[in-house]
This record gives structure tokens, C-alpha cells and sequence, in this order.
């Protein structure tokens, strides 16, 4: 992964990068993430190489030079688990808006269904519960965030450590680099259902009698 912390020649190469893929995975960390709280870090991957943008030295800096029109780009799809709190702070702090998104949440939500007799689940999973249930990942590659109810933020100020430890950092980019293979397989469960239909389509006539 590469770490971003100004807005340098290096920067600009990893904007412009990023801005060629049509489909990106990304992330954000922070404290109390959501309208009142604290960016921290995006993380984006794109088709492999990963880019952790520091966003405490970035600032509206990073996002005006670069990240906005990527989160705002219509031709880029950003892949996201759970993309509520991370909507809500940069449209309320950055007057930014997150635009053609997969939610990897939702879509487990509705691979569920197709294969649970049309019930949806009683809870929505965390990224880690979705990569061990749909990629089966071995625990290295998984990054498992424990977070105290009570002491939540206390918890969340590792995300502002800097400089930031290479733990912390294993720890940003696990929680972005599957995303895009998530997003394939959960497609492929959704897609149950018309692909069946499809498969009727296909023999419909040809096997019927002449």
C-alpha cells in the first residue's frame, strides 16, 4: 500500500491513477464516524494497488484537490461496506456526496434473501463476518475491529495516532483491499433468481416440439 499525507507529485499520480479505474473499492476510518465526527483515513483500492489518504494532513485540501471527484464521479463505481455514517460526515462536513456506490451490506442483505425463501436477515454483518461467510478468507487477511459500547471513542483514537503505527496501517488496507471481490461474488449469489430465468429462456422454444 502507499500512504498518502500531502498533497505532493505523489498525490496527484494516485489521484490520476485511481481516476482511470472504473471500479474502486474504499473505506474510511475515523472516531465516531458520522456528521459530528472525525475523518481519520480513506482507503481506496484500485484493482490492487491500495492508497491510504491521511486525512488529518490532507484536509478539504485532499478532497478539493482530487478525492471529492472521485467520491462524486458518476463513472467510477465505489465499492463500500455499509456507506451510512461515512455518507453522512462528508455530506455534512465536506458537502460532499458519495454518488454510484455498491454496498457490499445491502447486497449481503439481498443474497440473503434469494437464498432464504424471500426473508431478509435480522441483522446486517459487519466486513469482517461478510469476508469470512462469502471469501472464506484465512484470519491474517481479515482484520477484526474490537470496539468497547462503552468507551467507543477511546477505542477510535487509534485511528489518529501519528505517526500511524504499520499495524495500523495492515489494518486500514485489509479493511479495503477485498472489497472488489466481494462486490463479484455477492453479484453472483443475487444474480440466482434471472440467471435461472435465463437458463428457462434458453430452452423454452429450442425444446419444445417441432
Amino acid at each position: 500500500f502507499t500512504v498518502l499525507t500531502k498533497t505532493d507529485a505523489l498525490f496527484h499520480e494516485a489521484i490520476k491513477f485511481i481516476a482511470e479505474r472504473p471500479t474502486i473499492g474504499f473505506a474510511a476510518e475515523g472516531i465516531d464516524i458520522g456528521r459530528e465526527g472525525k475523518l481519520c483515513w480513506i482507503q481506496i483500492d484500485a484493482g490492487g494497488s491500495i492508497f491510504l489518504f491521511d486525512m488529518l494532513n490532507l484536509g478539504t485540501d485532499g478532497l478539493k484537490q482530487g478525492l471529492k471527484n472521485i467520491i462524486q464521479s458518476e463513472s467510477i463505481l465505489k465499492v463500500v461496506h455499509d456507506c451510512r455514517l461515512i455518507s453522512d460526515l462528508l455530506h455534512h462536513q465536506f458537502r460532499v456526496q458519495m454518488l454510484n456506490i455498491f454496498d457490499t451490506q445491502v447486497a449481503h442483505a439481498l443474497a440473503y434473501r434469494e437464498q432464504n425463501r424471500k426473508d431478509l436477515p435480522r441483522y446486517v454483518p459487519g466486513l469482517a463476518s461478510c469476508l469470512y461467510e462469502h471469501l472464506d478468507l484465512p484470519d491474517e487477511q481479515i482484520h477484526i475491529i474490537r470496539i468497547r459500547e462503552q468507551a467507543k471513542s477511546e477505542d477510535q483514537e487509534i485511528w489518529a495516532e501519528r505517526p500511524a503505527p504499520r499495524w495500523l496501517l495492515d489494518a486500514a488496507s485489509k479493511h479495503v483491499k477485498h472489497l472488489l471481490d466481494l462486490r463479484m461474488i455477492l453479484m453472483e449469489k443475487m444474480m440466482v433468481e434471472f440467471k435461472a430465468g435465463v437458463e428457462i429462456y434458453l430452452t423454452y422454444v429450442r425444446n419444445s416440439s417441432d
